[in-house]
């Protein structure tokens, strides 16, 4: 599985985009990736397309429990992770994951449409697309074999390999 991972400061909001094929393994890695960003700790809400995912050959392993979900630094916020599958298996999937997940900071919902799952992360203005900014990094970045991590702030994007992202991150 490839993923991408924008943290995008303008939207306040974390985009991900995950193609080909998913295992017990990448979504782990991708998980952890995801909960040590600045923006996720935030309790910034996340957008995960998983459209373009073949879960064709899932297991049970990606049910496996992974790390516990880090509280948000702002008491009382709820995190909200909005996952977009189109496929039957996939969206099935992604529900008991968010079923296995939910926590008092933490809900995580799968969804049929991008225009649902904006709304329901309180993003009512992306629709059913997503931001042309994002978008064109996105599409760009999956183009490497590699999970990505870009920070996209009022300027140009900066990235870097996981783990090593900490560098683009500002503190």
């Amino acid at each position: 599985m490839r993923s991408c991972i924008v943290q995008s400061w303008p939207h306040r909001c974390i985009f991900v985009r995950s193609v080909e094929r998913v295992s017990g393994q990448d979504w782990r890695e991708l998980i952890h990736h995801l909960m040590i960003t600045e923006c996720y700790e935030l309790g910034f809400p996340v957008l995960h397309d998983m459209r373009e995912a073949d879960f064709g050959t899932t297991s049970e392993d990606m049910l496996r429990p992974g790390r516990a979900a880090v509280e948000p630094t702002t008491p009382g916020l709820v995190r909200r992770v909005a996952m977009v599958a189109s496929s039957d298996l996939a969206f099935g999937l992604m529900g008991i994951v968010g079923r296995l997940r939910d926590r008092e900071h933490h809900q995580v919902r799968a969804f049929r449409t991008m225009g649902e799952a904006t709304s329901w992360i309180d993003r009512p203005s992306f629709g059913d697309a997503l931001p042309d900014d994002v978008e064109d990094i996105l599409q760009g970045q999956l183009a490497n074999q590699q999970t990505q991590v870009v920070m996209l702030k009022s300027g140009s994007p900066s990235k870097s390999p996981c783990p090593e992202h900490e560098t683009a991150l500002p503190r």
